[in-house]
């Protein structure tokens, strides 16, 4: 602060005067001291650390609250998803955090789908990427374009969010979900090479996810589900009864 902000003379005299208005108006009692008295010279670093320290509390605070309406931001996006998604979800896949729900049994978002609720959560998720690229907010996402069948946008989400927490248990298993959906399509639409490389991708994610510290029971289901699409039934059921 001294070496800066306070370097001018100008800056100093208004130090000066605020801190001698400020002292004015808090004494109660007639001043017996020579009036205008400012602060002198080799007083006026204690003068600028209290400046100084308002200023860093000033920021602090400021950061604080960002922080908590941040998050509040993101909570909120992800409860509307969870909302619009709350009778049943439109791929075979689980996502992490996410309560059960049967699974649609057409292709494509149905009629139970809450769309405001959907619609809400876009529009809060893609604020707080866009303001705010954290792991959190693009795994988020990630899971809002997963839930609506939008696979490669979603793997793109996952895999930035991988990149800032690698070791996110809950991220590889939703990356995994991803990959094992987006093989599916590639299995229909008769590209079978490109299907089992992304089963490959997901299975390696899947397992990934379980080896590490609090894994997710959706990686466990959705493994299963892999290990159905290659034809490994014996591990599939290893899973399922897990």
């Amino acid at each position: 602060m001294e070496d800066h902000f306070f370097r001018s003379t100008e800056r100093q005299e208004k130090l000066r005067f605020a801190l001698a208005l400020r002292k004015r108006k808090s004494d109660r009692a007639p001043d017996t001291r020579v009036p205008h008295q400012l602060p002198t010279r080799r007083a006026l670093p204690r003068y600028l650390a209290i400046a100084a320290s308002l200023i860093a509390i000033a920021g602090l605070g400021f950061g604080v609250w960002r922080l908590f309406v941040y998050q509040q931001d993101l909570e909120r996006g992800l409860v509307a998803l969870h909302s619009a998604f709350r009778e049943e979800r439109p791929i075979e896949a689980r996502l992490s955090d996410f309560n059960y729900a049967p699974v649609a049994n057409q292709r494509g978002l149905s009629a139970r789908v809450d769309y405001v609720q959907r619609d809400l959560a876009a529009s809060l998720l893609l604020k707080e990427v866009a303001e705010h690229r954290t792991a959190a907010s693009l795994h988020a996402l990630g899971q809002y374009y997963l839930a609506g069948r939008e696979f490669d946008k979603a793997v793109d989400q996952f895999k930035s969010a991988l990149a800032l927490e690698p070791q996110n248990s809950k991220i590889h298993s939703d990356l995994g979900a991803a990959l094992m959906e987006r093989g599916k399509l590639h299995l229909r639409d008769s590209e079978q090479g490109k299907g089992i490389e992304e089963f490959a991708e997901g299975l390696a994610h899947l397992t990934k996810a379980l080896e590490l510290v609090n894994p997710p029971l959706e990686a466990l289901f959705n493994r299963a589900l892999i290990y159905e699409q290659i034809a490994l039934p014996a591990k599939a059921e290893e899973d399922w009864r897990r």
